[in-house]
């Protein structure tokens, strides 16, 4: 997606946190996000992005994204919560469409 991406004059950026405990309790949660900067986007813009985030505790992956499509409910940044069994190679891509889809129908 990235080579296509470039090739087309747009840039991305992918972005790895672990999943980190810290004194008092406090934890950091897993998550991959991609952002997109779409060719001739200004510098401080809020670039389009797909982040996949643990949910540590209640053992979910949230899905969250910005630019996508409109959902059923009105949000303006959909998120979804699935099961750990539920990521699949598929479901990655069906987001990553819709993401894409978000900006062309901008």
């Amino acid at each position: 997606m990235g080579g296509i991406l470039k090739a087309r004059g747009h840039d991305f950026s992918i972005s790895q946190d672990e999943y980190a405990g810290e004194p008092g309790g406090k934890t950091t949660e897993a998550a991959v996000s991609i952002r997109i900067m779409p060719a001739g986007m200004e510098a401080d813009a809020q670039a389009p992005s797909l982040s996949f985030v643990t949910r540590h505790y209640i053992k979910t992956v949230c899905i969250r994204s910005s630019y996508a499509p409109p959902q059923p409910s009105g949000s303006a940044s959909p998120r979804e919560d699935y099961q750990l069994a539920q990521i699949d190679k598929d479901l990655v891509q069906i987001e990553a469409l819709k993401l894409i889809a978000g900006l062309v129908n901008r």
